[in-house]
């Protein structure tokens, strides 16, 4: 009695109709393996010989957009749920031997077989072939984990000022600089390492390397522990004749910072200017720019190695008189 109320229920039919209406569905899916017709939209498109040409001195000029292809394909259904996805589109340099724009067809592979290709688009696509060229890049550091503190630091120095890169001449225009990261952290004396770059346009935004192919795999940097010194900027001055007196002496900034390293042993008390003075007549005297002598192995923190200088120069004889 209560069987037969059950399958006499209304939530009993509709759950045994559900069920029913699945297992058709699989059936017709499954076993009946129909032909049917699939599109696979965006399809990056590759290119080969990329070789051939670097070997000519030649490079494609890659586009903003990447360049992708559609395709229309028809198989029986089983096959053509094991071929979307894994399609494959390229476009053959390998026979251009001079710079200009090419219209070139674009080749689609399938990963199996028993599927046709109705349609495609685009057919051809044009390829810009550039004379590839070298260029040279400045070198940027940035020091990562760098501890705060105020009687060490540490200076990170590429053992090559610049860095190589190749590809067509409008793309590397775009190159401003190379970038590279270096954690100091561990530095407790002068270490060299290898590091890889990232290259940067004027707005410092990250360059697209298609067009723009790093030469080096890497760059040699040196990081120096530097034991920080705080000196007084003193300039020669000489008058020519014994009568003549200097005063009123002012330098700008009167006080540098110095790193030194642990492997430097001379003693440094002061800076001395690289230009000497030798007044022969009284008057006031001004000097800009003038160069400091920072010794060998010794590295100027956070400053250009430049002073002003100012000074009086009085006749005693006259004062005297």
């Amino acid at each position: 009695m209560v069987l037969k109320k059950l399958l006499n229920s209304p939530l009993f039919l509709k759950i045994l109709s559900v069920i029913l209406a699945t297992i058709i569905w699989f059936f017709v899916t499954y076993t009946q393996d129909l032909d049917i017709t699939v599109t696979s939209r965006d399809i990056p498109i590759t290119y080969t010989g990329t070789e051939s040409l670097t070997s000519r001195d030649l490079a494609i000029l890659y586009p903003d957009k990447p360049a992708t292809v559609t395709v229309k394909l028809k198989g029986r259904r089983s096959i053509l749920m094991n071929t979307v996805g894994k399609i494959s589109a390229s476009v053959d340099v390998n026979n251009v031997y001079q710079p200009g724009q090419k219209t070139m067809s674009v080749d689609v592979v399938l990963p199996i077989d028993g599927v046709q290709i109705i349609d495609k688009s685009p057919y051809n696509i044009d390829v810009d072939v550039k004379n590839s060229v070298t260029a040279e890049v400045p070198i940027t550091i940035k020091q990562t984990g760098l501890k705060k503190q105020s009687e060490y630091t540490v200076m990170s120095e590429p053992l090559k000022s610049t860095f190589t890169i190749r590809g067509p001449q409008e793309a590397l225009s775009t190159v401003s600089q190379a970038i590279a990261i270096v954690d100091v952290s561990d530095v407790t004396s002068t270490v060299k390492k290898d590091y890889s770059v990232t290259l940067y346009d004027e707005n410092s935004n990250e360059v697209n390397l298609l067009n723009v192919v790093p030469v080096e795999d890497k760059v040699s940097i040196e990081s120096t522990y530097l034991k920080l010194l705080t000196v007084n900027v003193v300039p020669s001055i000489k008058p020519a004749t014994h009568n003549l007196q200097v005063g009123n002496i002012k330098v700008t900034p009167e006080t540098v910072v110095l790193g030194i390293p642990s492997t430097y042993t001379r003693s440094i008390t002061q800076i001395a200017v690289k230009s000497h003075f030798t007044p022969d007549e009284a008057g006031s005297f001004s000097y800009n720019d003038v160069e400091l002598d920072i010794p060998k192995g010794v590295y100027l923190q956070n400053a250009e190695p430049l002073a002003n200088i100012s000074f009086d120069v009085t006749d005693t004889d006259i004062a005297e008189e």
